[in-house]
């Protein structure tokens, strides 16, 4: 059993940072894509900790502003129970490395560790995470949907696959947000983005560009042969270099929602939205008029509450595939727009 699935333990961990808008604008740009985290050598972290036959490498320390994260995660784990090995050794490289980047270094325990210990194995404990991850889900979930369009392409899927990392595909319950999980083979949407672009293409001919024509071309071949979880960077490319990429806010799908956009939620999912959305959102009574249904949104859903934008990201997300009447769904597409 992986003792550690499912736990958030550094700031690569939390999906609320990774989907923390403000966050990003102050850390984003000095740390390293959680997808390339693999590359990174065993020393840019702190500890590795081997668990239920899985080995995690936590708390990065490979620049300042990682090692500032990870100083504050690792306090913060200390506190809520964090296994004292994992501290002892966590501790004493981070603050090393807190020294070594000129940074205040932070009141956490630890013994005498070998400078070269990194590895830690957890072999007992049943101890469950010491944070609900259920609920850490269900916010950031909300919070990246209610944020959602405020996001470039590249933030939106780096938010849900933080997500996804953290608590699993069945935490996404927006179709939505599904569009930028990763796929294995190009989705309903691809053929309609990349004529799209082709559309685009001829236009930029016709205006005497035509590099435009040669390098959409170019693209096409090279997309028959690569892996559409890969395939997105190709698209990104191309639509920078068209001058494409200003297009997105007026209609054009964005690279992953073109090569992974269209599926379907999985049932599971589905399965969570209709009963977690309906026991929330769904109506008090079964007739009504539209005009009686504002009324009684307006009542049980204030506008100026604070929570009033995180309800409607979700209804506005989920309202489609709900079984409710039609002039229900109609209140709801104009109360929460």
């Amino acid at each position: 059993m992986d003792k550690l699935a499912g736990r958030i333990i550094d700031f690569n961990d939390d999906p609320r940072f990774v989907s923390d808008l403000r966050a990003q604008g102050l850390y984003g740009a000095e740390l390293v894509d959680i997808a390339r985290l693999d590359d990174l050598p065993d020393s840019a972290f702190a500890v590795k900790i081997a668990s239920g036959g899985h080995t995690h490498r936590r708390f990065p320390i490979h620049n300042r502003v990682a090692t500032q994260l990870s100083a504050t995660y690792l306090s913060a784990a200390s506190d809520a129970g964090l296994e004292p090995e994992i501290t002892r050794v966590a501790s004493y490289h981070v603050k090393d490395a807190c020294e070594r980047f000129g940074l205040d270094v932070p009141a956490i325990a630890c013994g005498s560790v070998d400078p070269g210990t990194r590895d830690v194995t957890l072999v007992s404990s049943d101890q469950q995470g010491f944070r609900s991850i259920e609920k850490v889900a269900e916010y950031a979930h909300d919070r990246i949907a209610s944020e959602f369009c405020n996001m470039g392409p590249e933030r939106r899927t780096l938010a849900v696959q933080a997500l996804v990392k953290a608590a699993g595909c069945d935490s996404i319950r927006s179709s939505m947000l599904w569009d930028y999980v990763p796929k294995a083979q190009y989705g309903p949407t691809f053929f309609t983005g990349m004529s799209m672009r082709g559309n685009l293409v001829k236009r930029a001919e016709a205006d005497r560009i035509p590099i435009a024509g040669a390098l959409f071309d170019q693209l096409e071949i090279e997309l028959k042969t690569a892996d559409p979880r890969e395939a997105p960077k190709l698209l990104a490319q191309f639509d920078k270099l068209a001058g494409l990429d200003t297009r997105y806010r007026e209609g054009l799908l964005d690279p992953y929602q073109t090569c992974w956009g269209g599926f379907a939620l999985p049932k599971t999912a589905r399965a969570c939205v209709k009963a977690s959305v309906d026991s929330i959102l769904g109506p008090t009574h079964d007739r009504g008029s539209e005009l009686e249904y504002l009324v009684d949104l307006e009542h049980r859903f204030p506008a100026n509450d604070a929570g009033f934008s995180k309800v409607a990201a979700v209804a506005c997300a989920t309202v489609d595939s709900q079984s409710w009447p039609d002039t229900y769904k109609a209140a709801i597409r104009r109360y929460f727009a």
